[in-house]
C-alpha cells in the first residue's frame, strides 16, 4: 500500500473509486485520482456470546451461550475541505454467523446477520447516512437514510 499519489498502487486503488469520483467532481482533484490512503480495515474473531438476556433468541432454544463469527471491513476516503472542515465518506460492513445454531434458529433465519452503512460528512458536522441489514439481536432487517448533527466532546 502506498501513500506516494503517483505509485501504481495508488492508481488502481479500487477501493477509493467513490472517494475518488467525489474528489474529481467537487473540484478538489482536476484528475480522477484513487489515493493510496484509502483502503480498507479488516478485523476477524471468534466471540462467545451470552444469550441469557436475549428474549427473542430464549423464545427460540435454552442455549444460554453460543459461538460466533464477525467479519468487519471498513474504509474511509477524505473527499473535501471545506473552510478548513476535512470530510470524509467512510463505509462499514459487518457480518455475524452462528457455529451450530440449533434448527429453531436457523428456521427463524437468526444465524446469520449483516449490515452496511454508508456516510458522507457535510459541512458543519453534518452527515448524511444510509444504513441496510440487522445487527444482532435484531429480528429485521431494515433500511434507512439519516441526516445527522455530529458533536464531539
Amino acid at each position: 500500500m502506498s501513500w506516494d499519489p503517483d505509485a501504481s498502487l495508488s492508481r488502481y486503488n479500487v477501493f477509493d473509486i467513490p472517494g475518488a469520483t467525489l474528489r474529481w467532481l467537487a473540484g478538489r482533484d482536476e484528475d480522477f485520482r484513487p489515493s493510496g490512503q484509502a483502503y480498507p480495515t479488516i478485523v476477524a474473531g471468534v466471540d462467545v456470546v451470552d444469550a441469557a438476556r436475549e428474549e427473542t433468541r430464549g423464545a427460540l432454544t435454552e442455549d444460554e451461550t453460543f459461538l460466533r463469527a464477525r467479519v468487519e471491513a471498513a474504509l474511509e476516503s477524505r473527499v473535501l475541505e471545506f473552510r478548513g472542515e476535512e470530510l470524509f465518506l467512510s463505509a462499514a460492513w459487518r457480518s455475524y454467523l452462528e457455529f451450530d445454531a440449533p434448527a429453531s434458529v436457523r428456521r427463524a433465519g437468526d444465524e446469520e446477520y449483516s449490515h452496511l452503512q454508508i456516510s458522507l460528512d457535510l459541512p458543519m458536522h453534518w452527515s448524511l447516512t444510509y444504513s441496510t441489514g440487522r445487527l444482532p439481536p435484531d429480528a429485521l432487517n431494515d433500511s434507512i437514510f439519516a441526516l445527522g448533527f455530529n458533536v464531539q466532546f
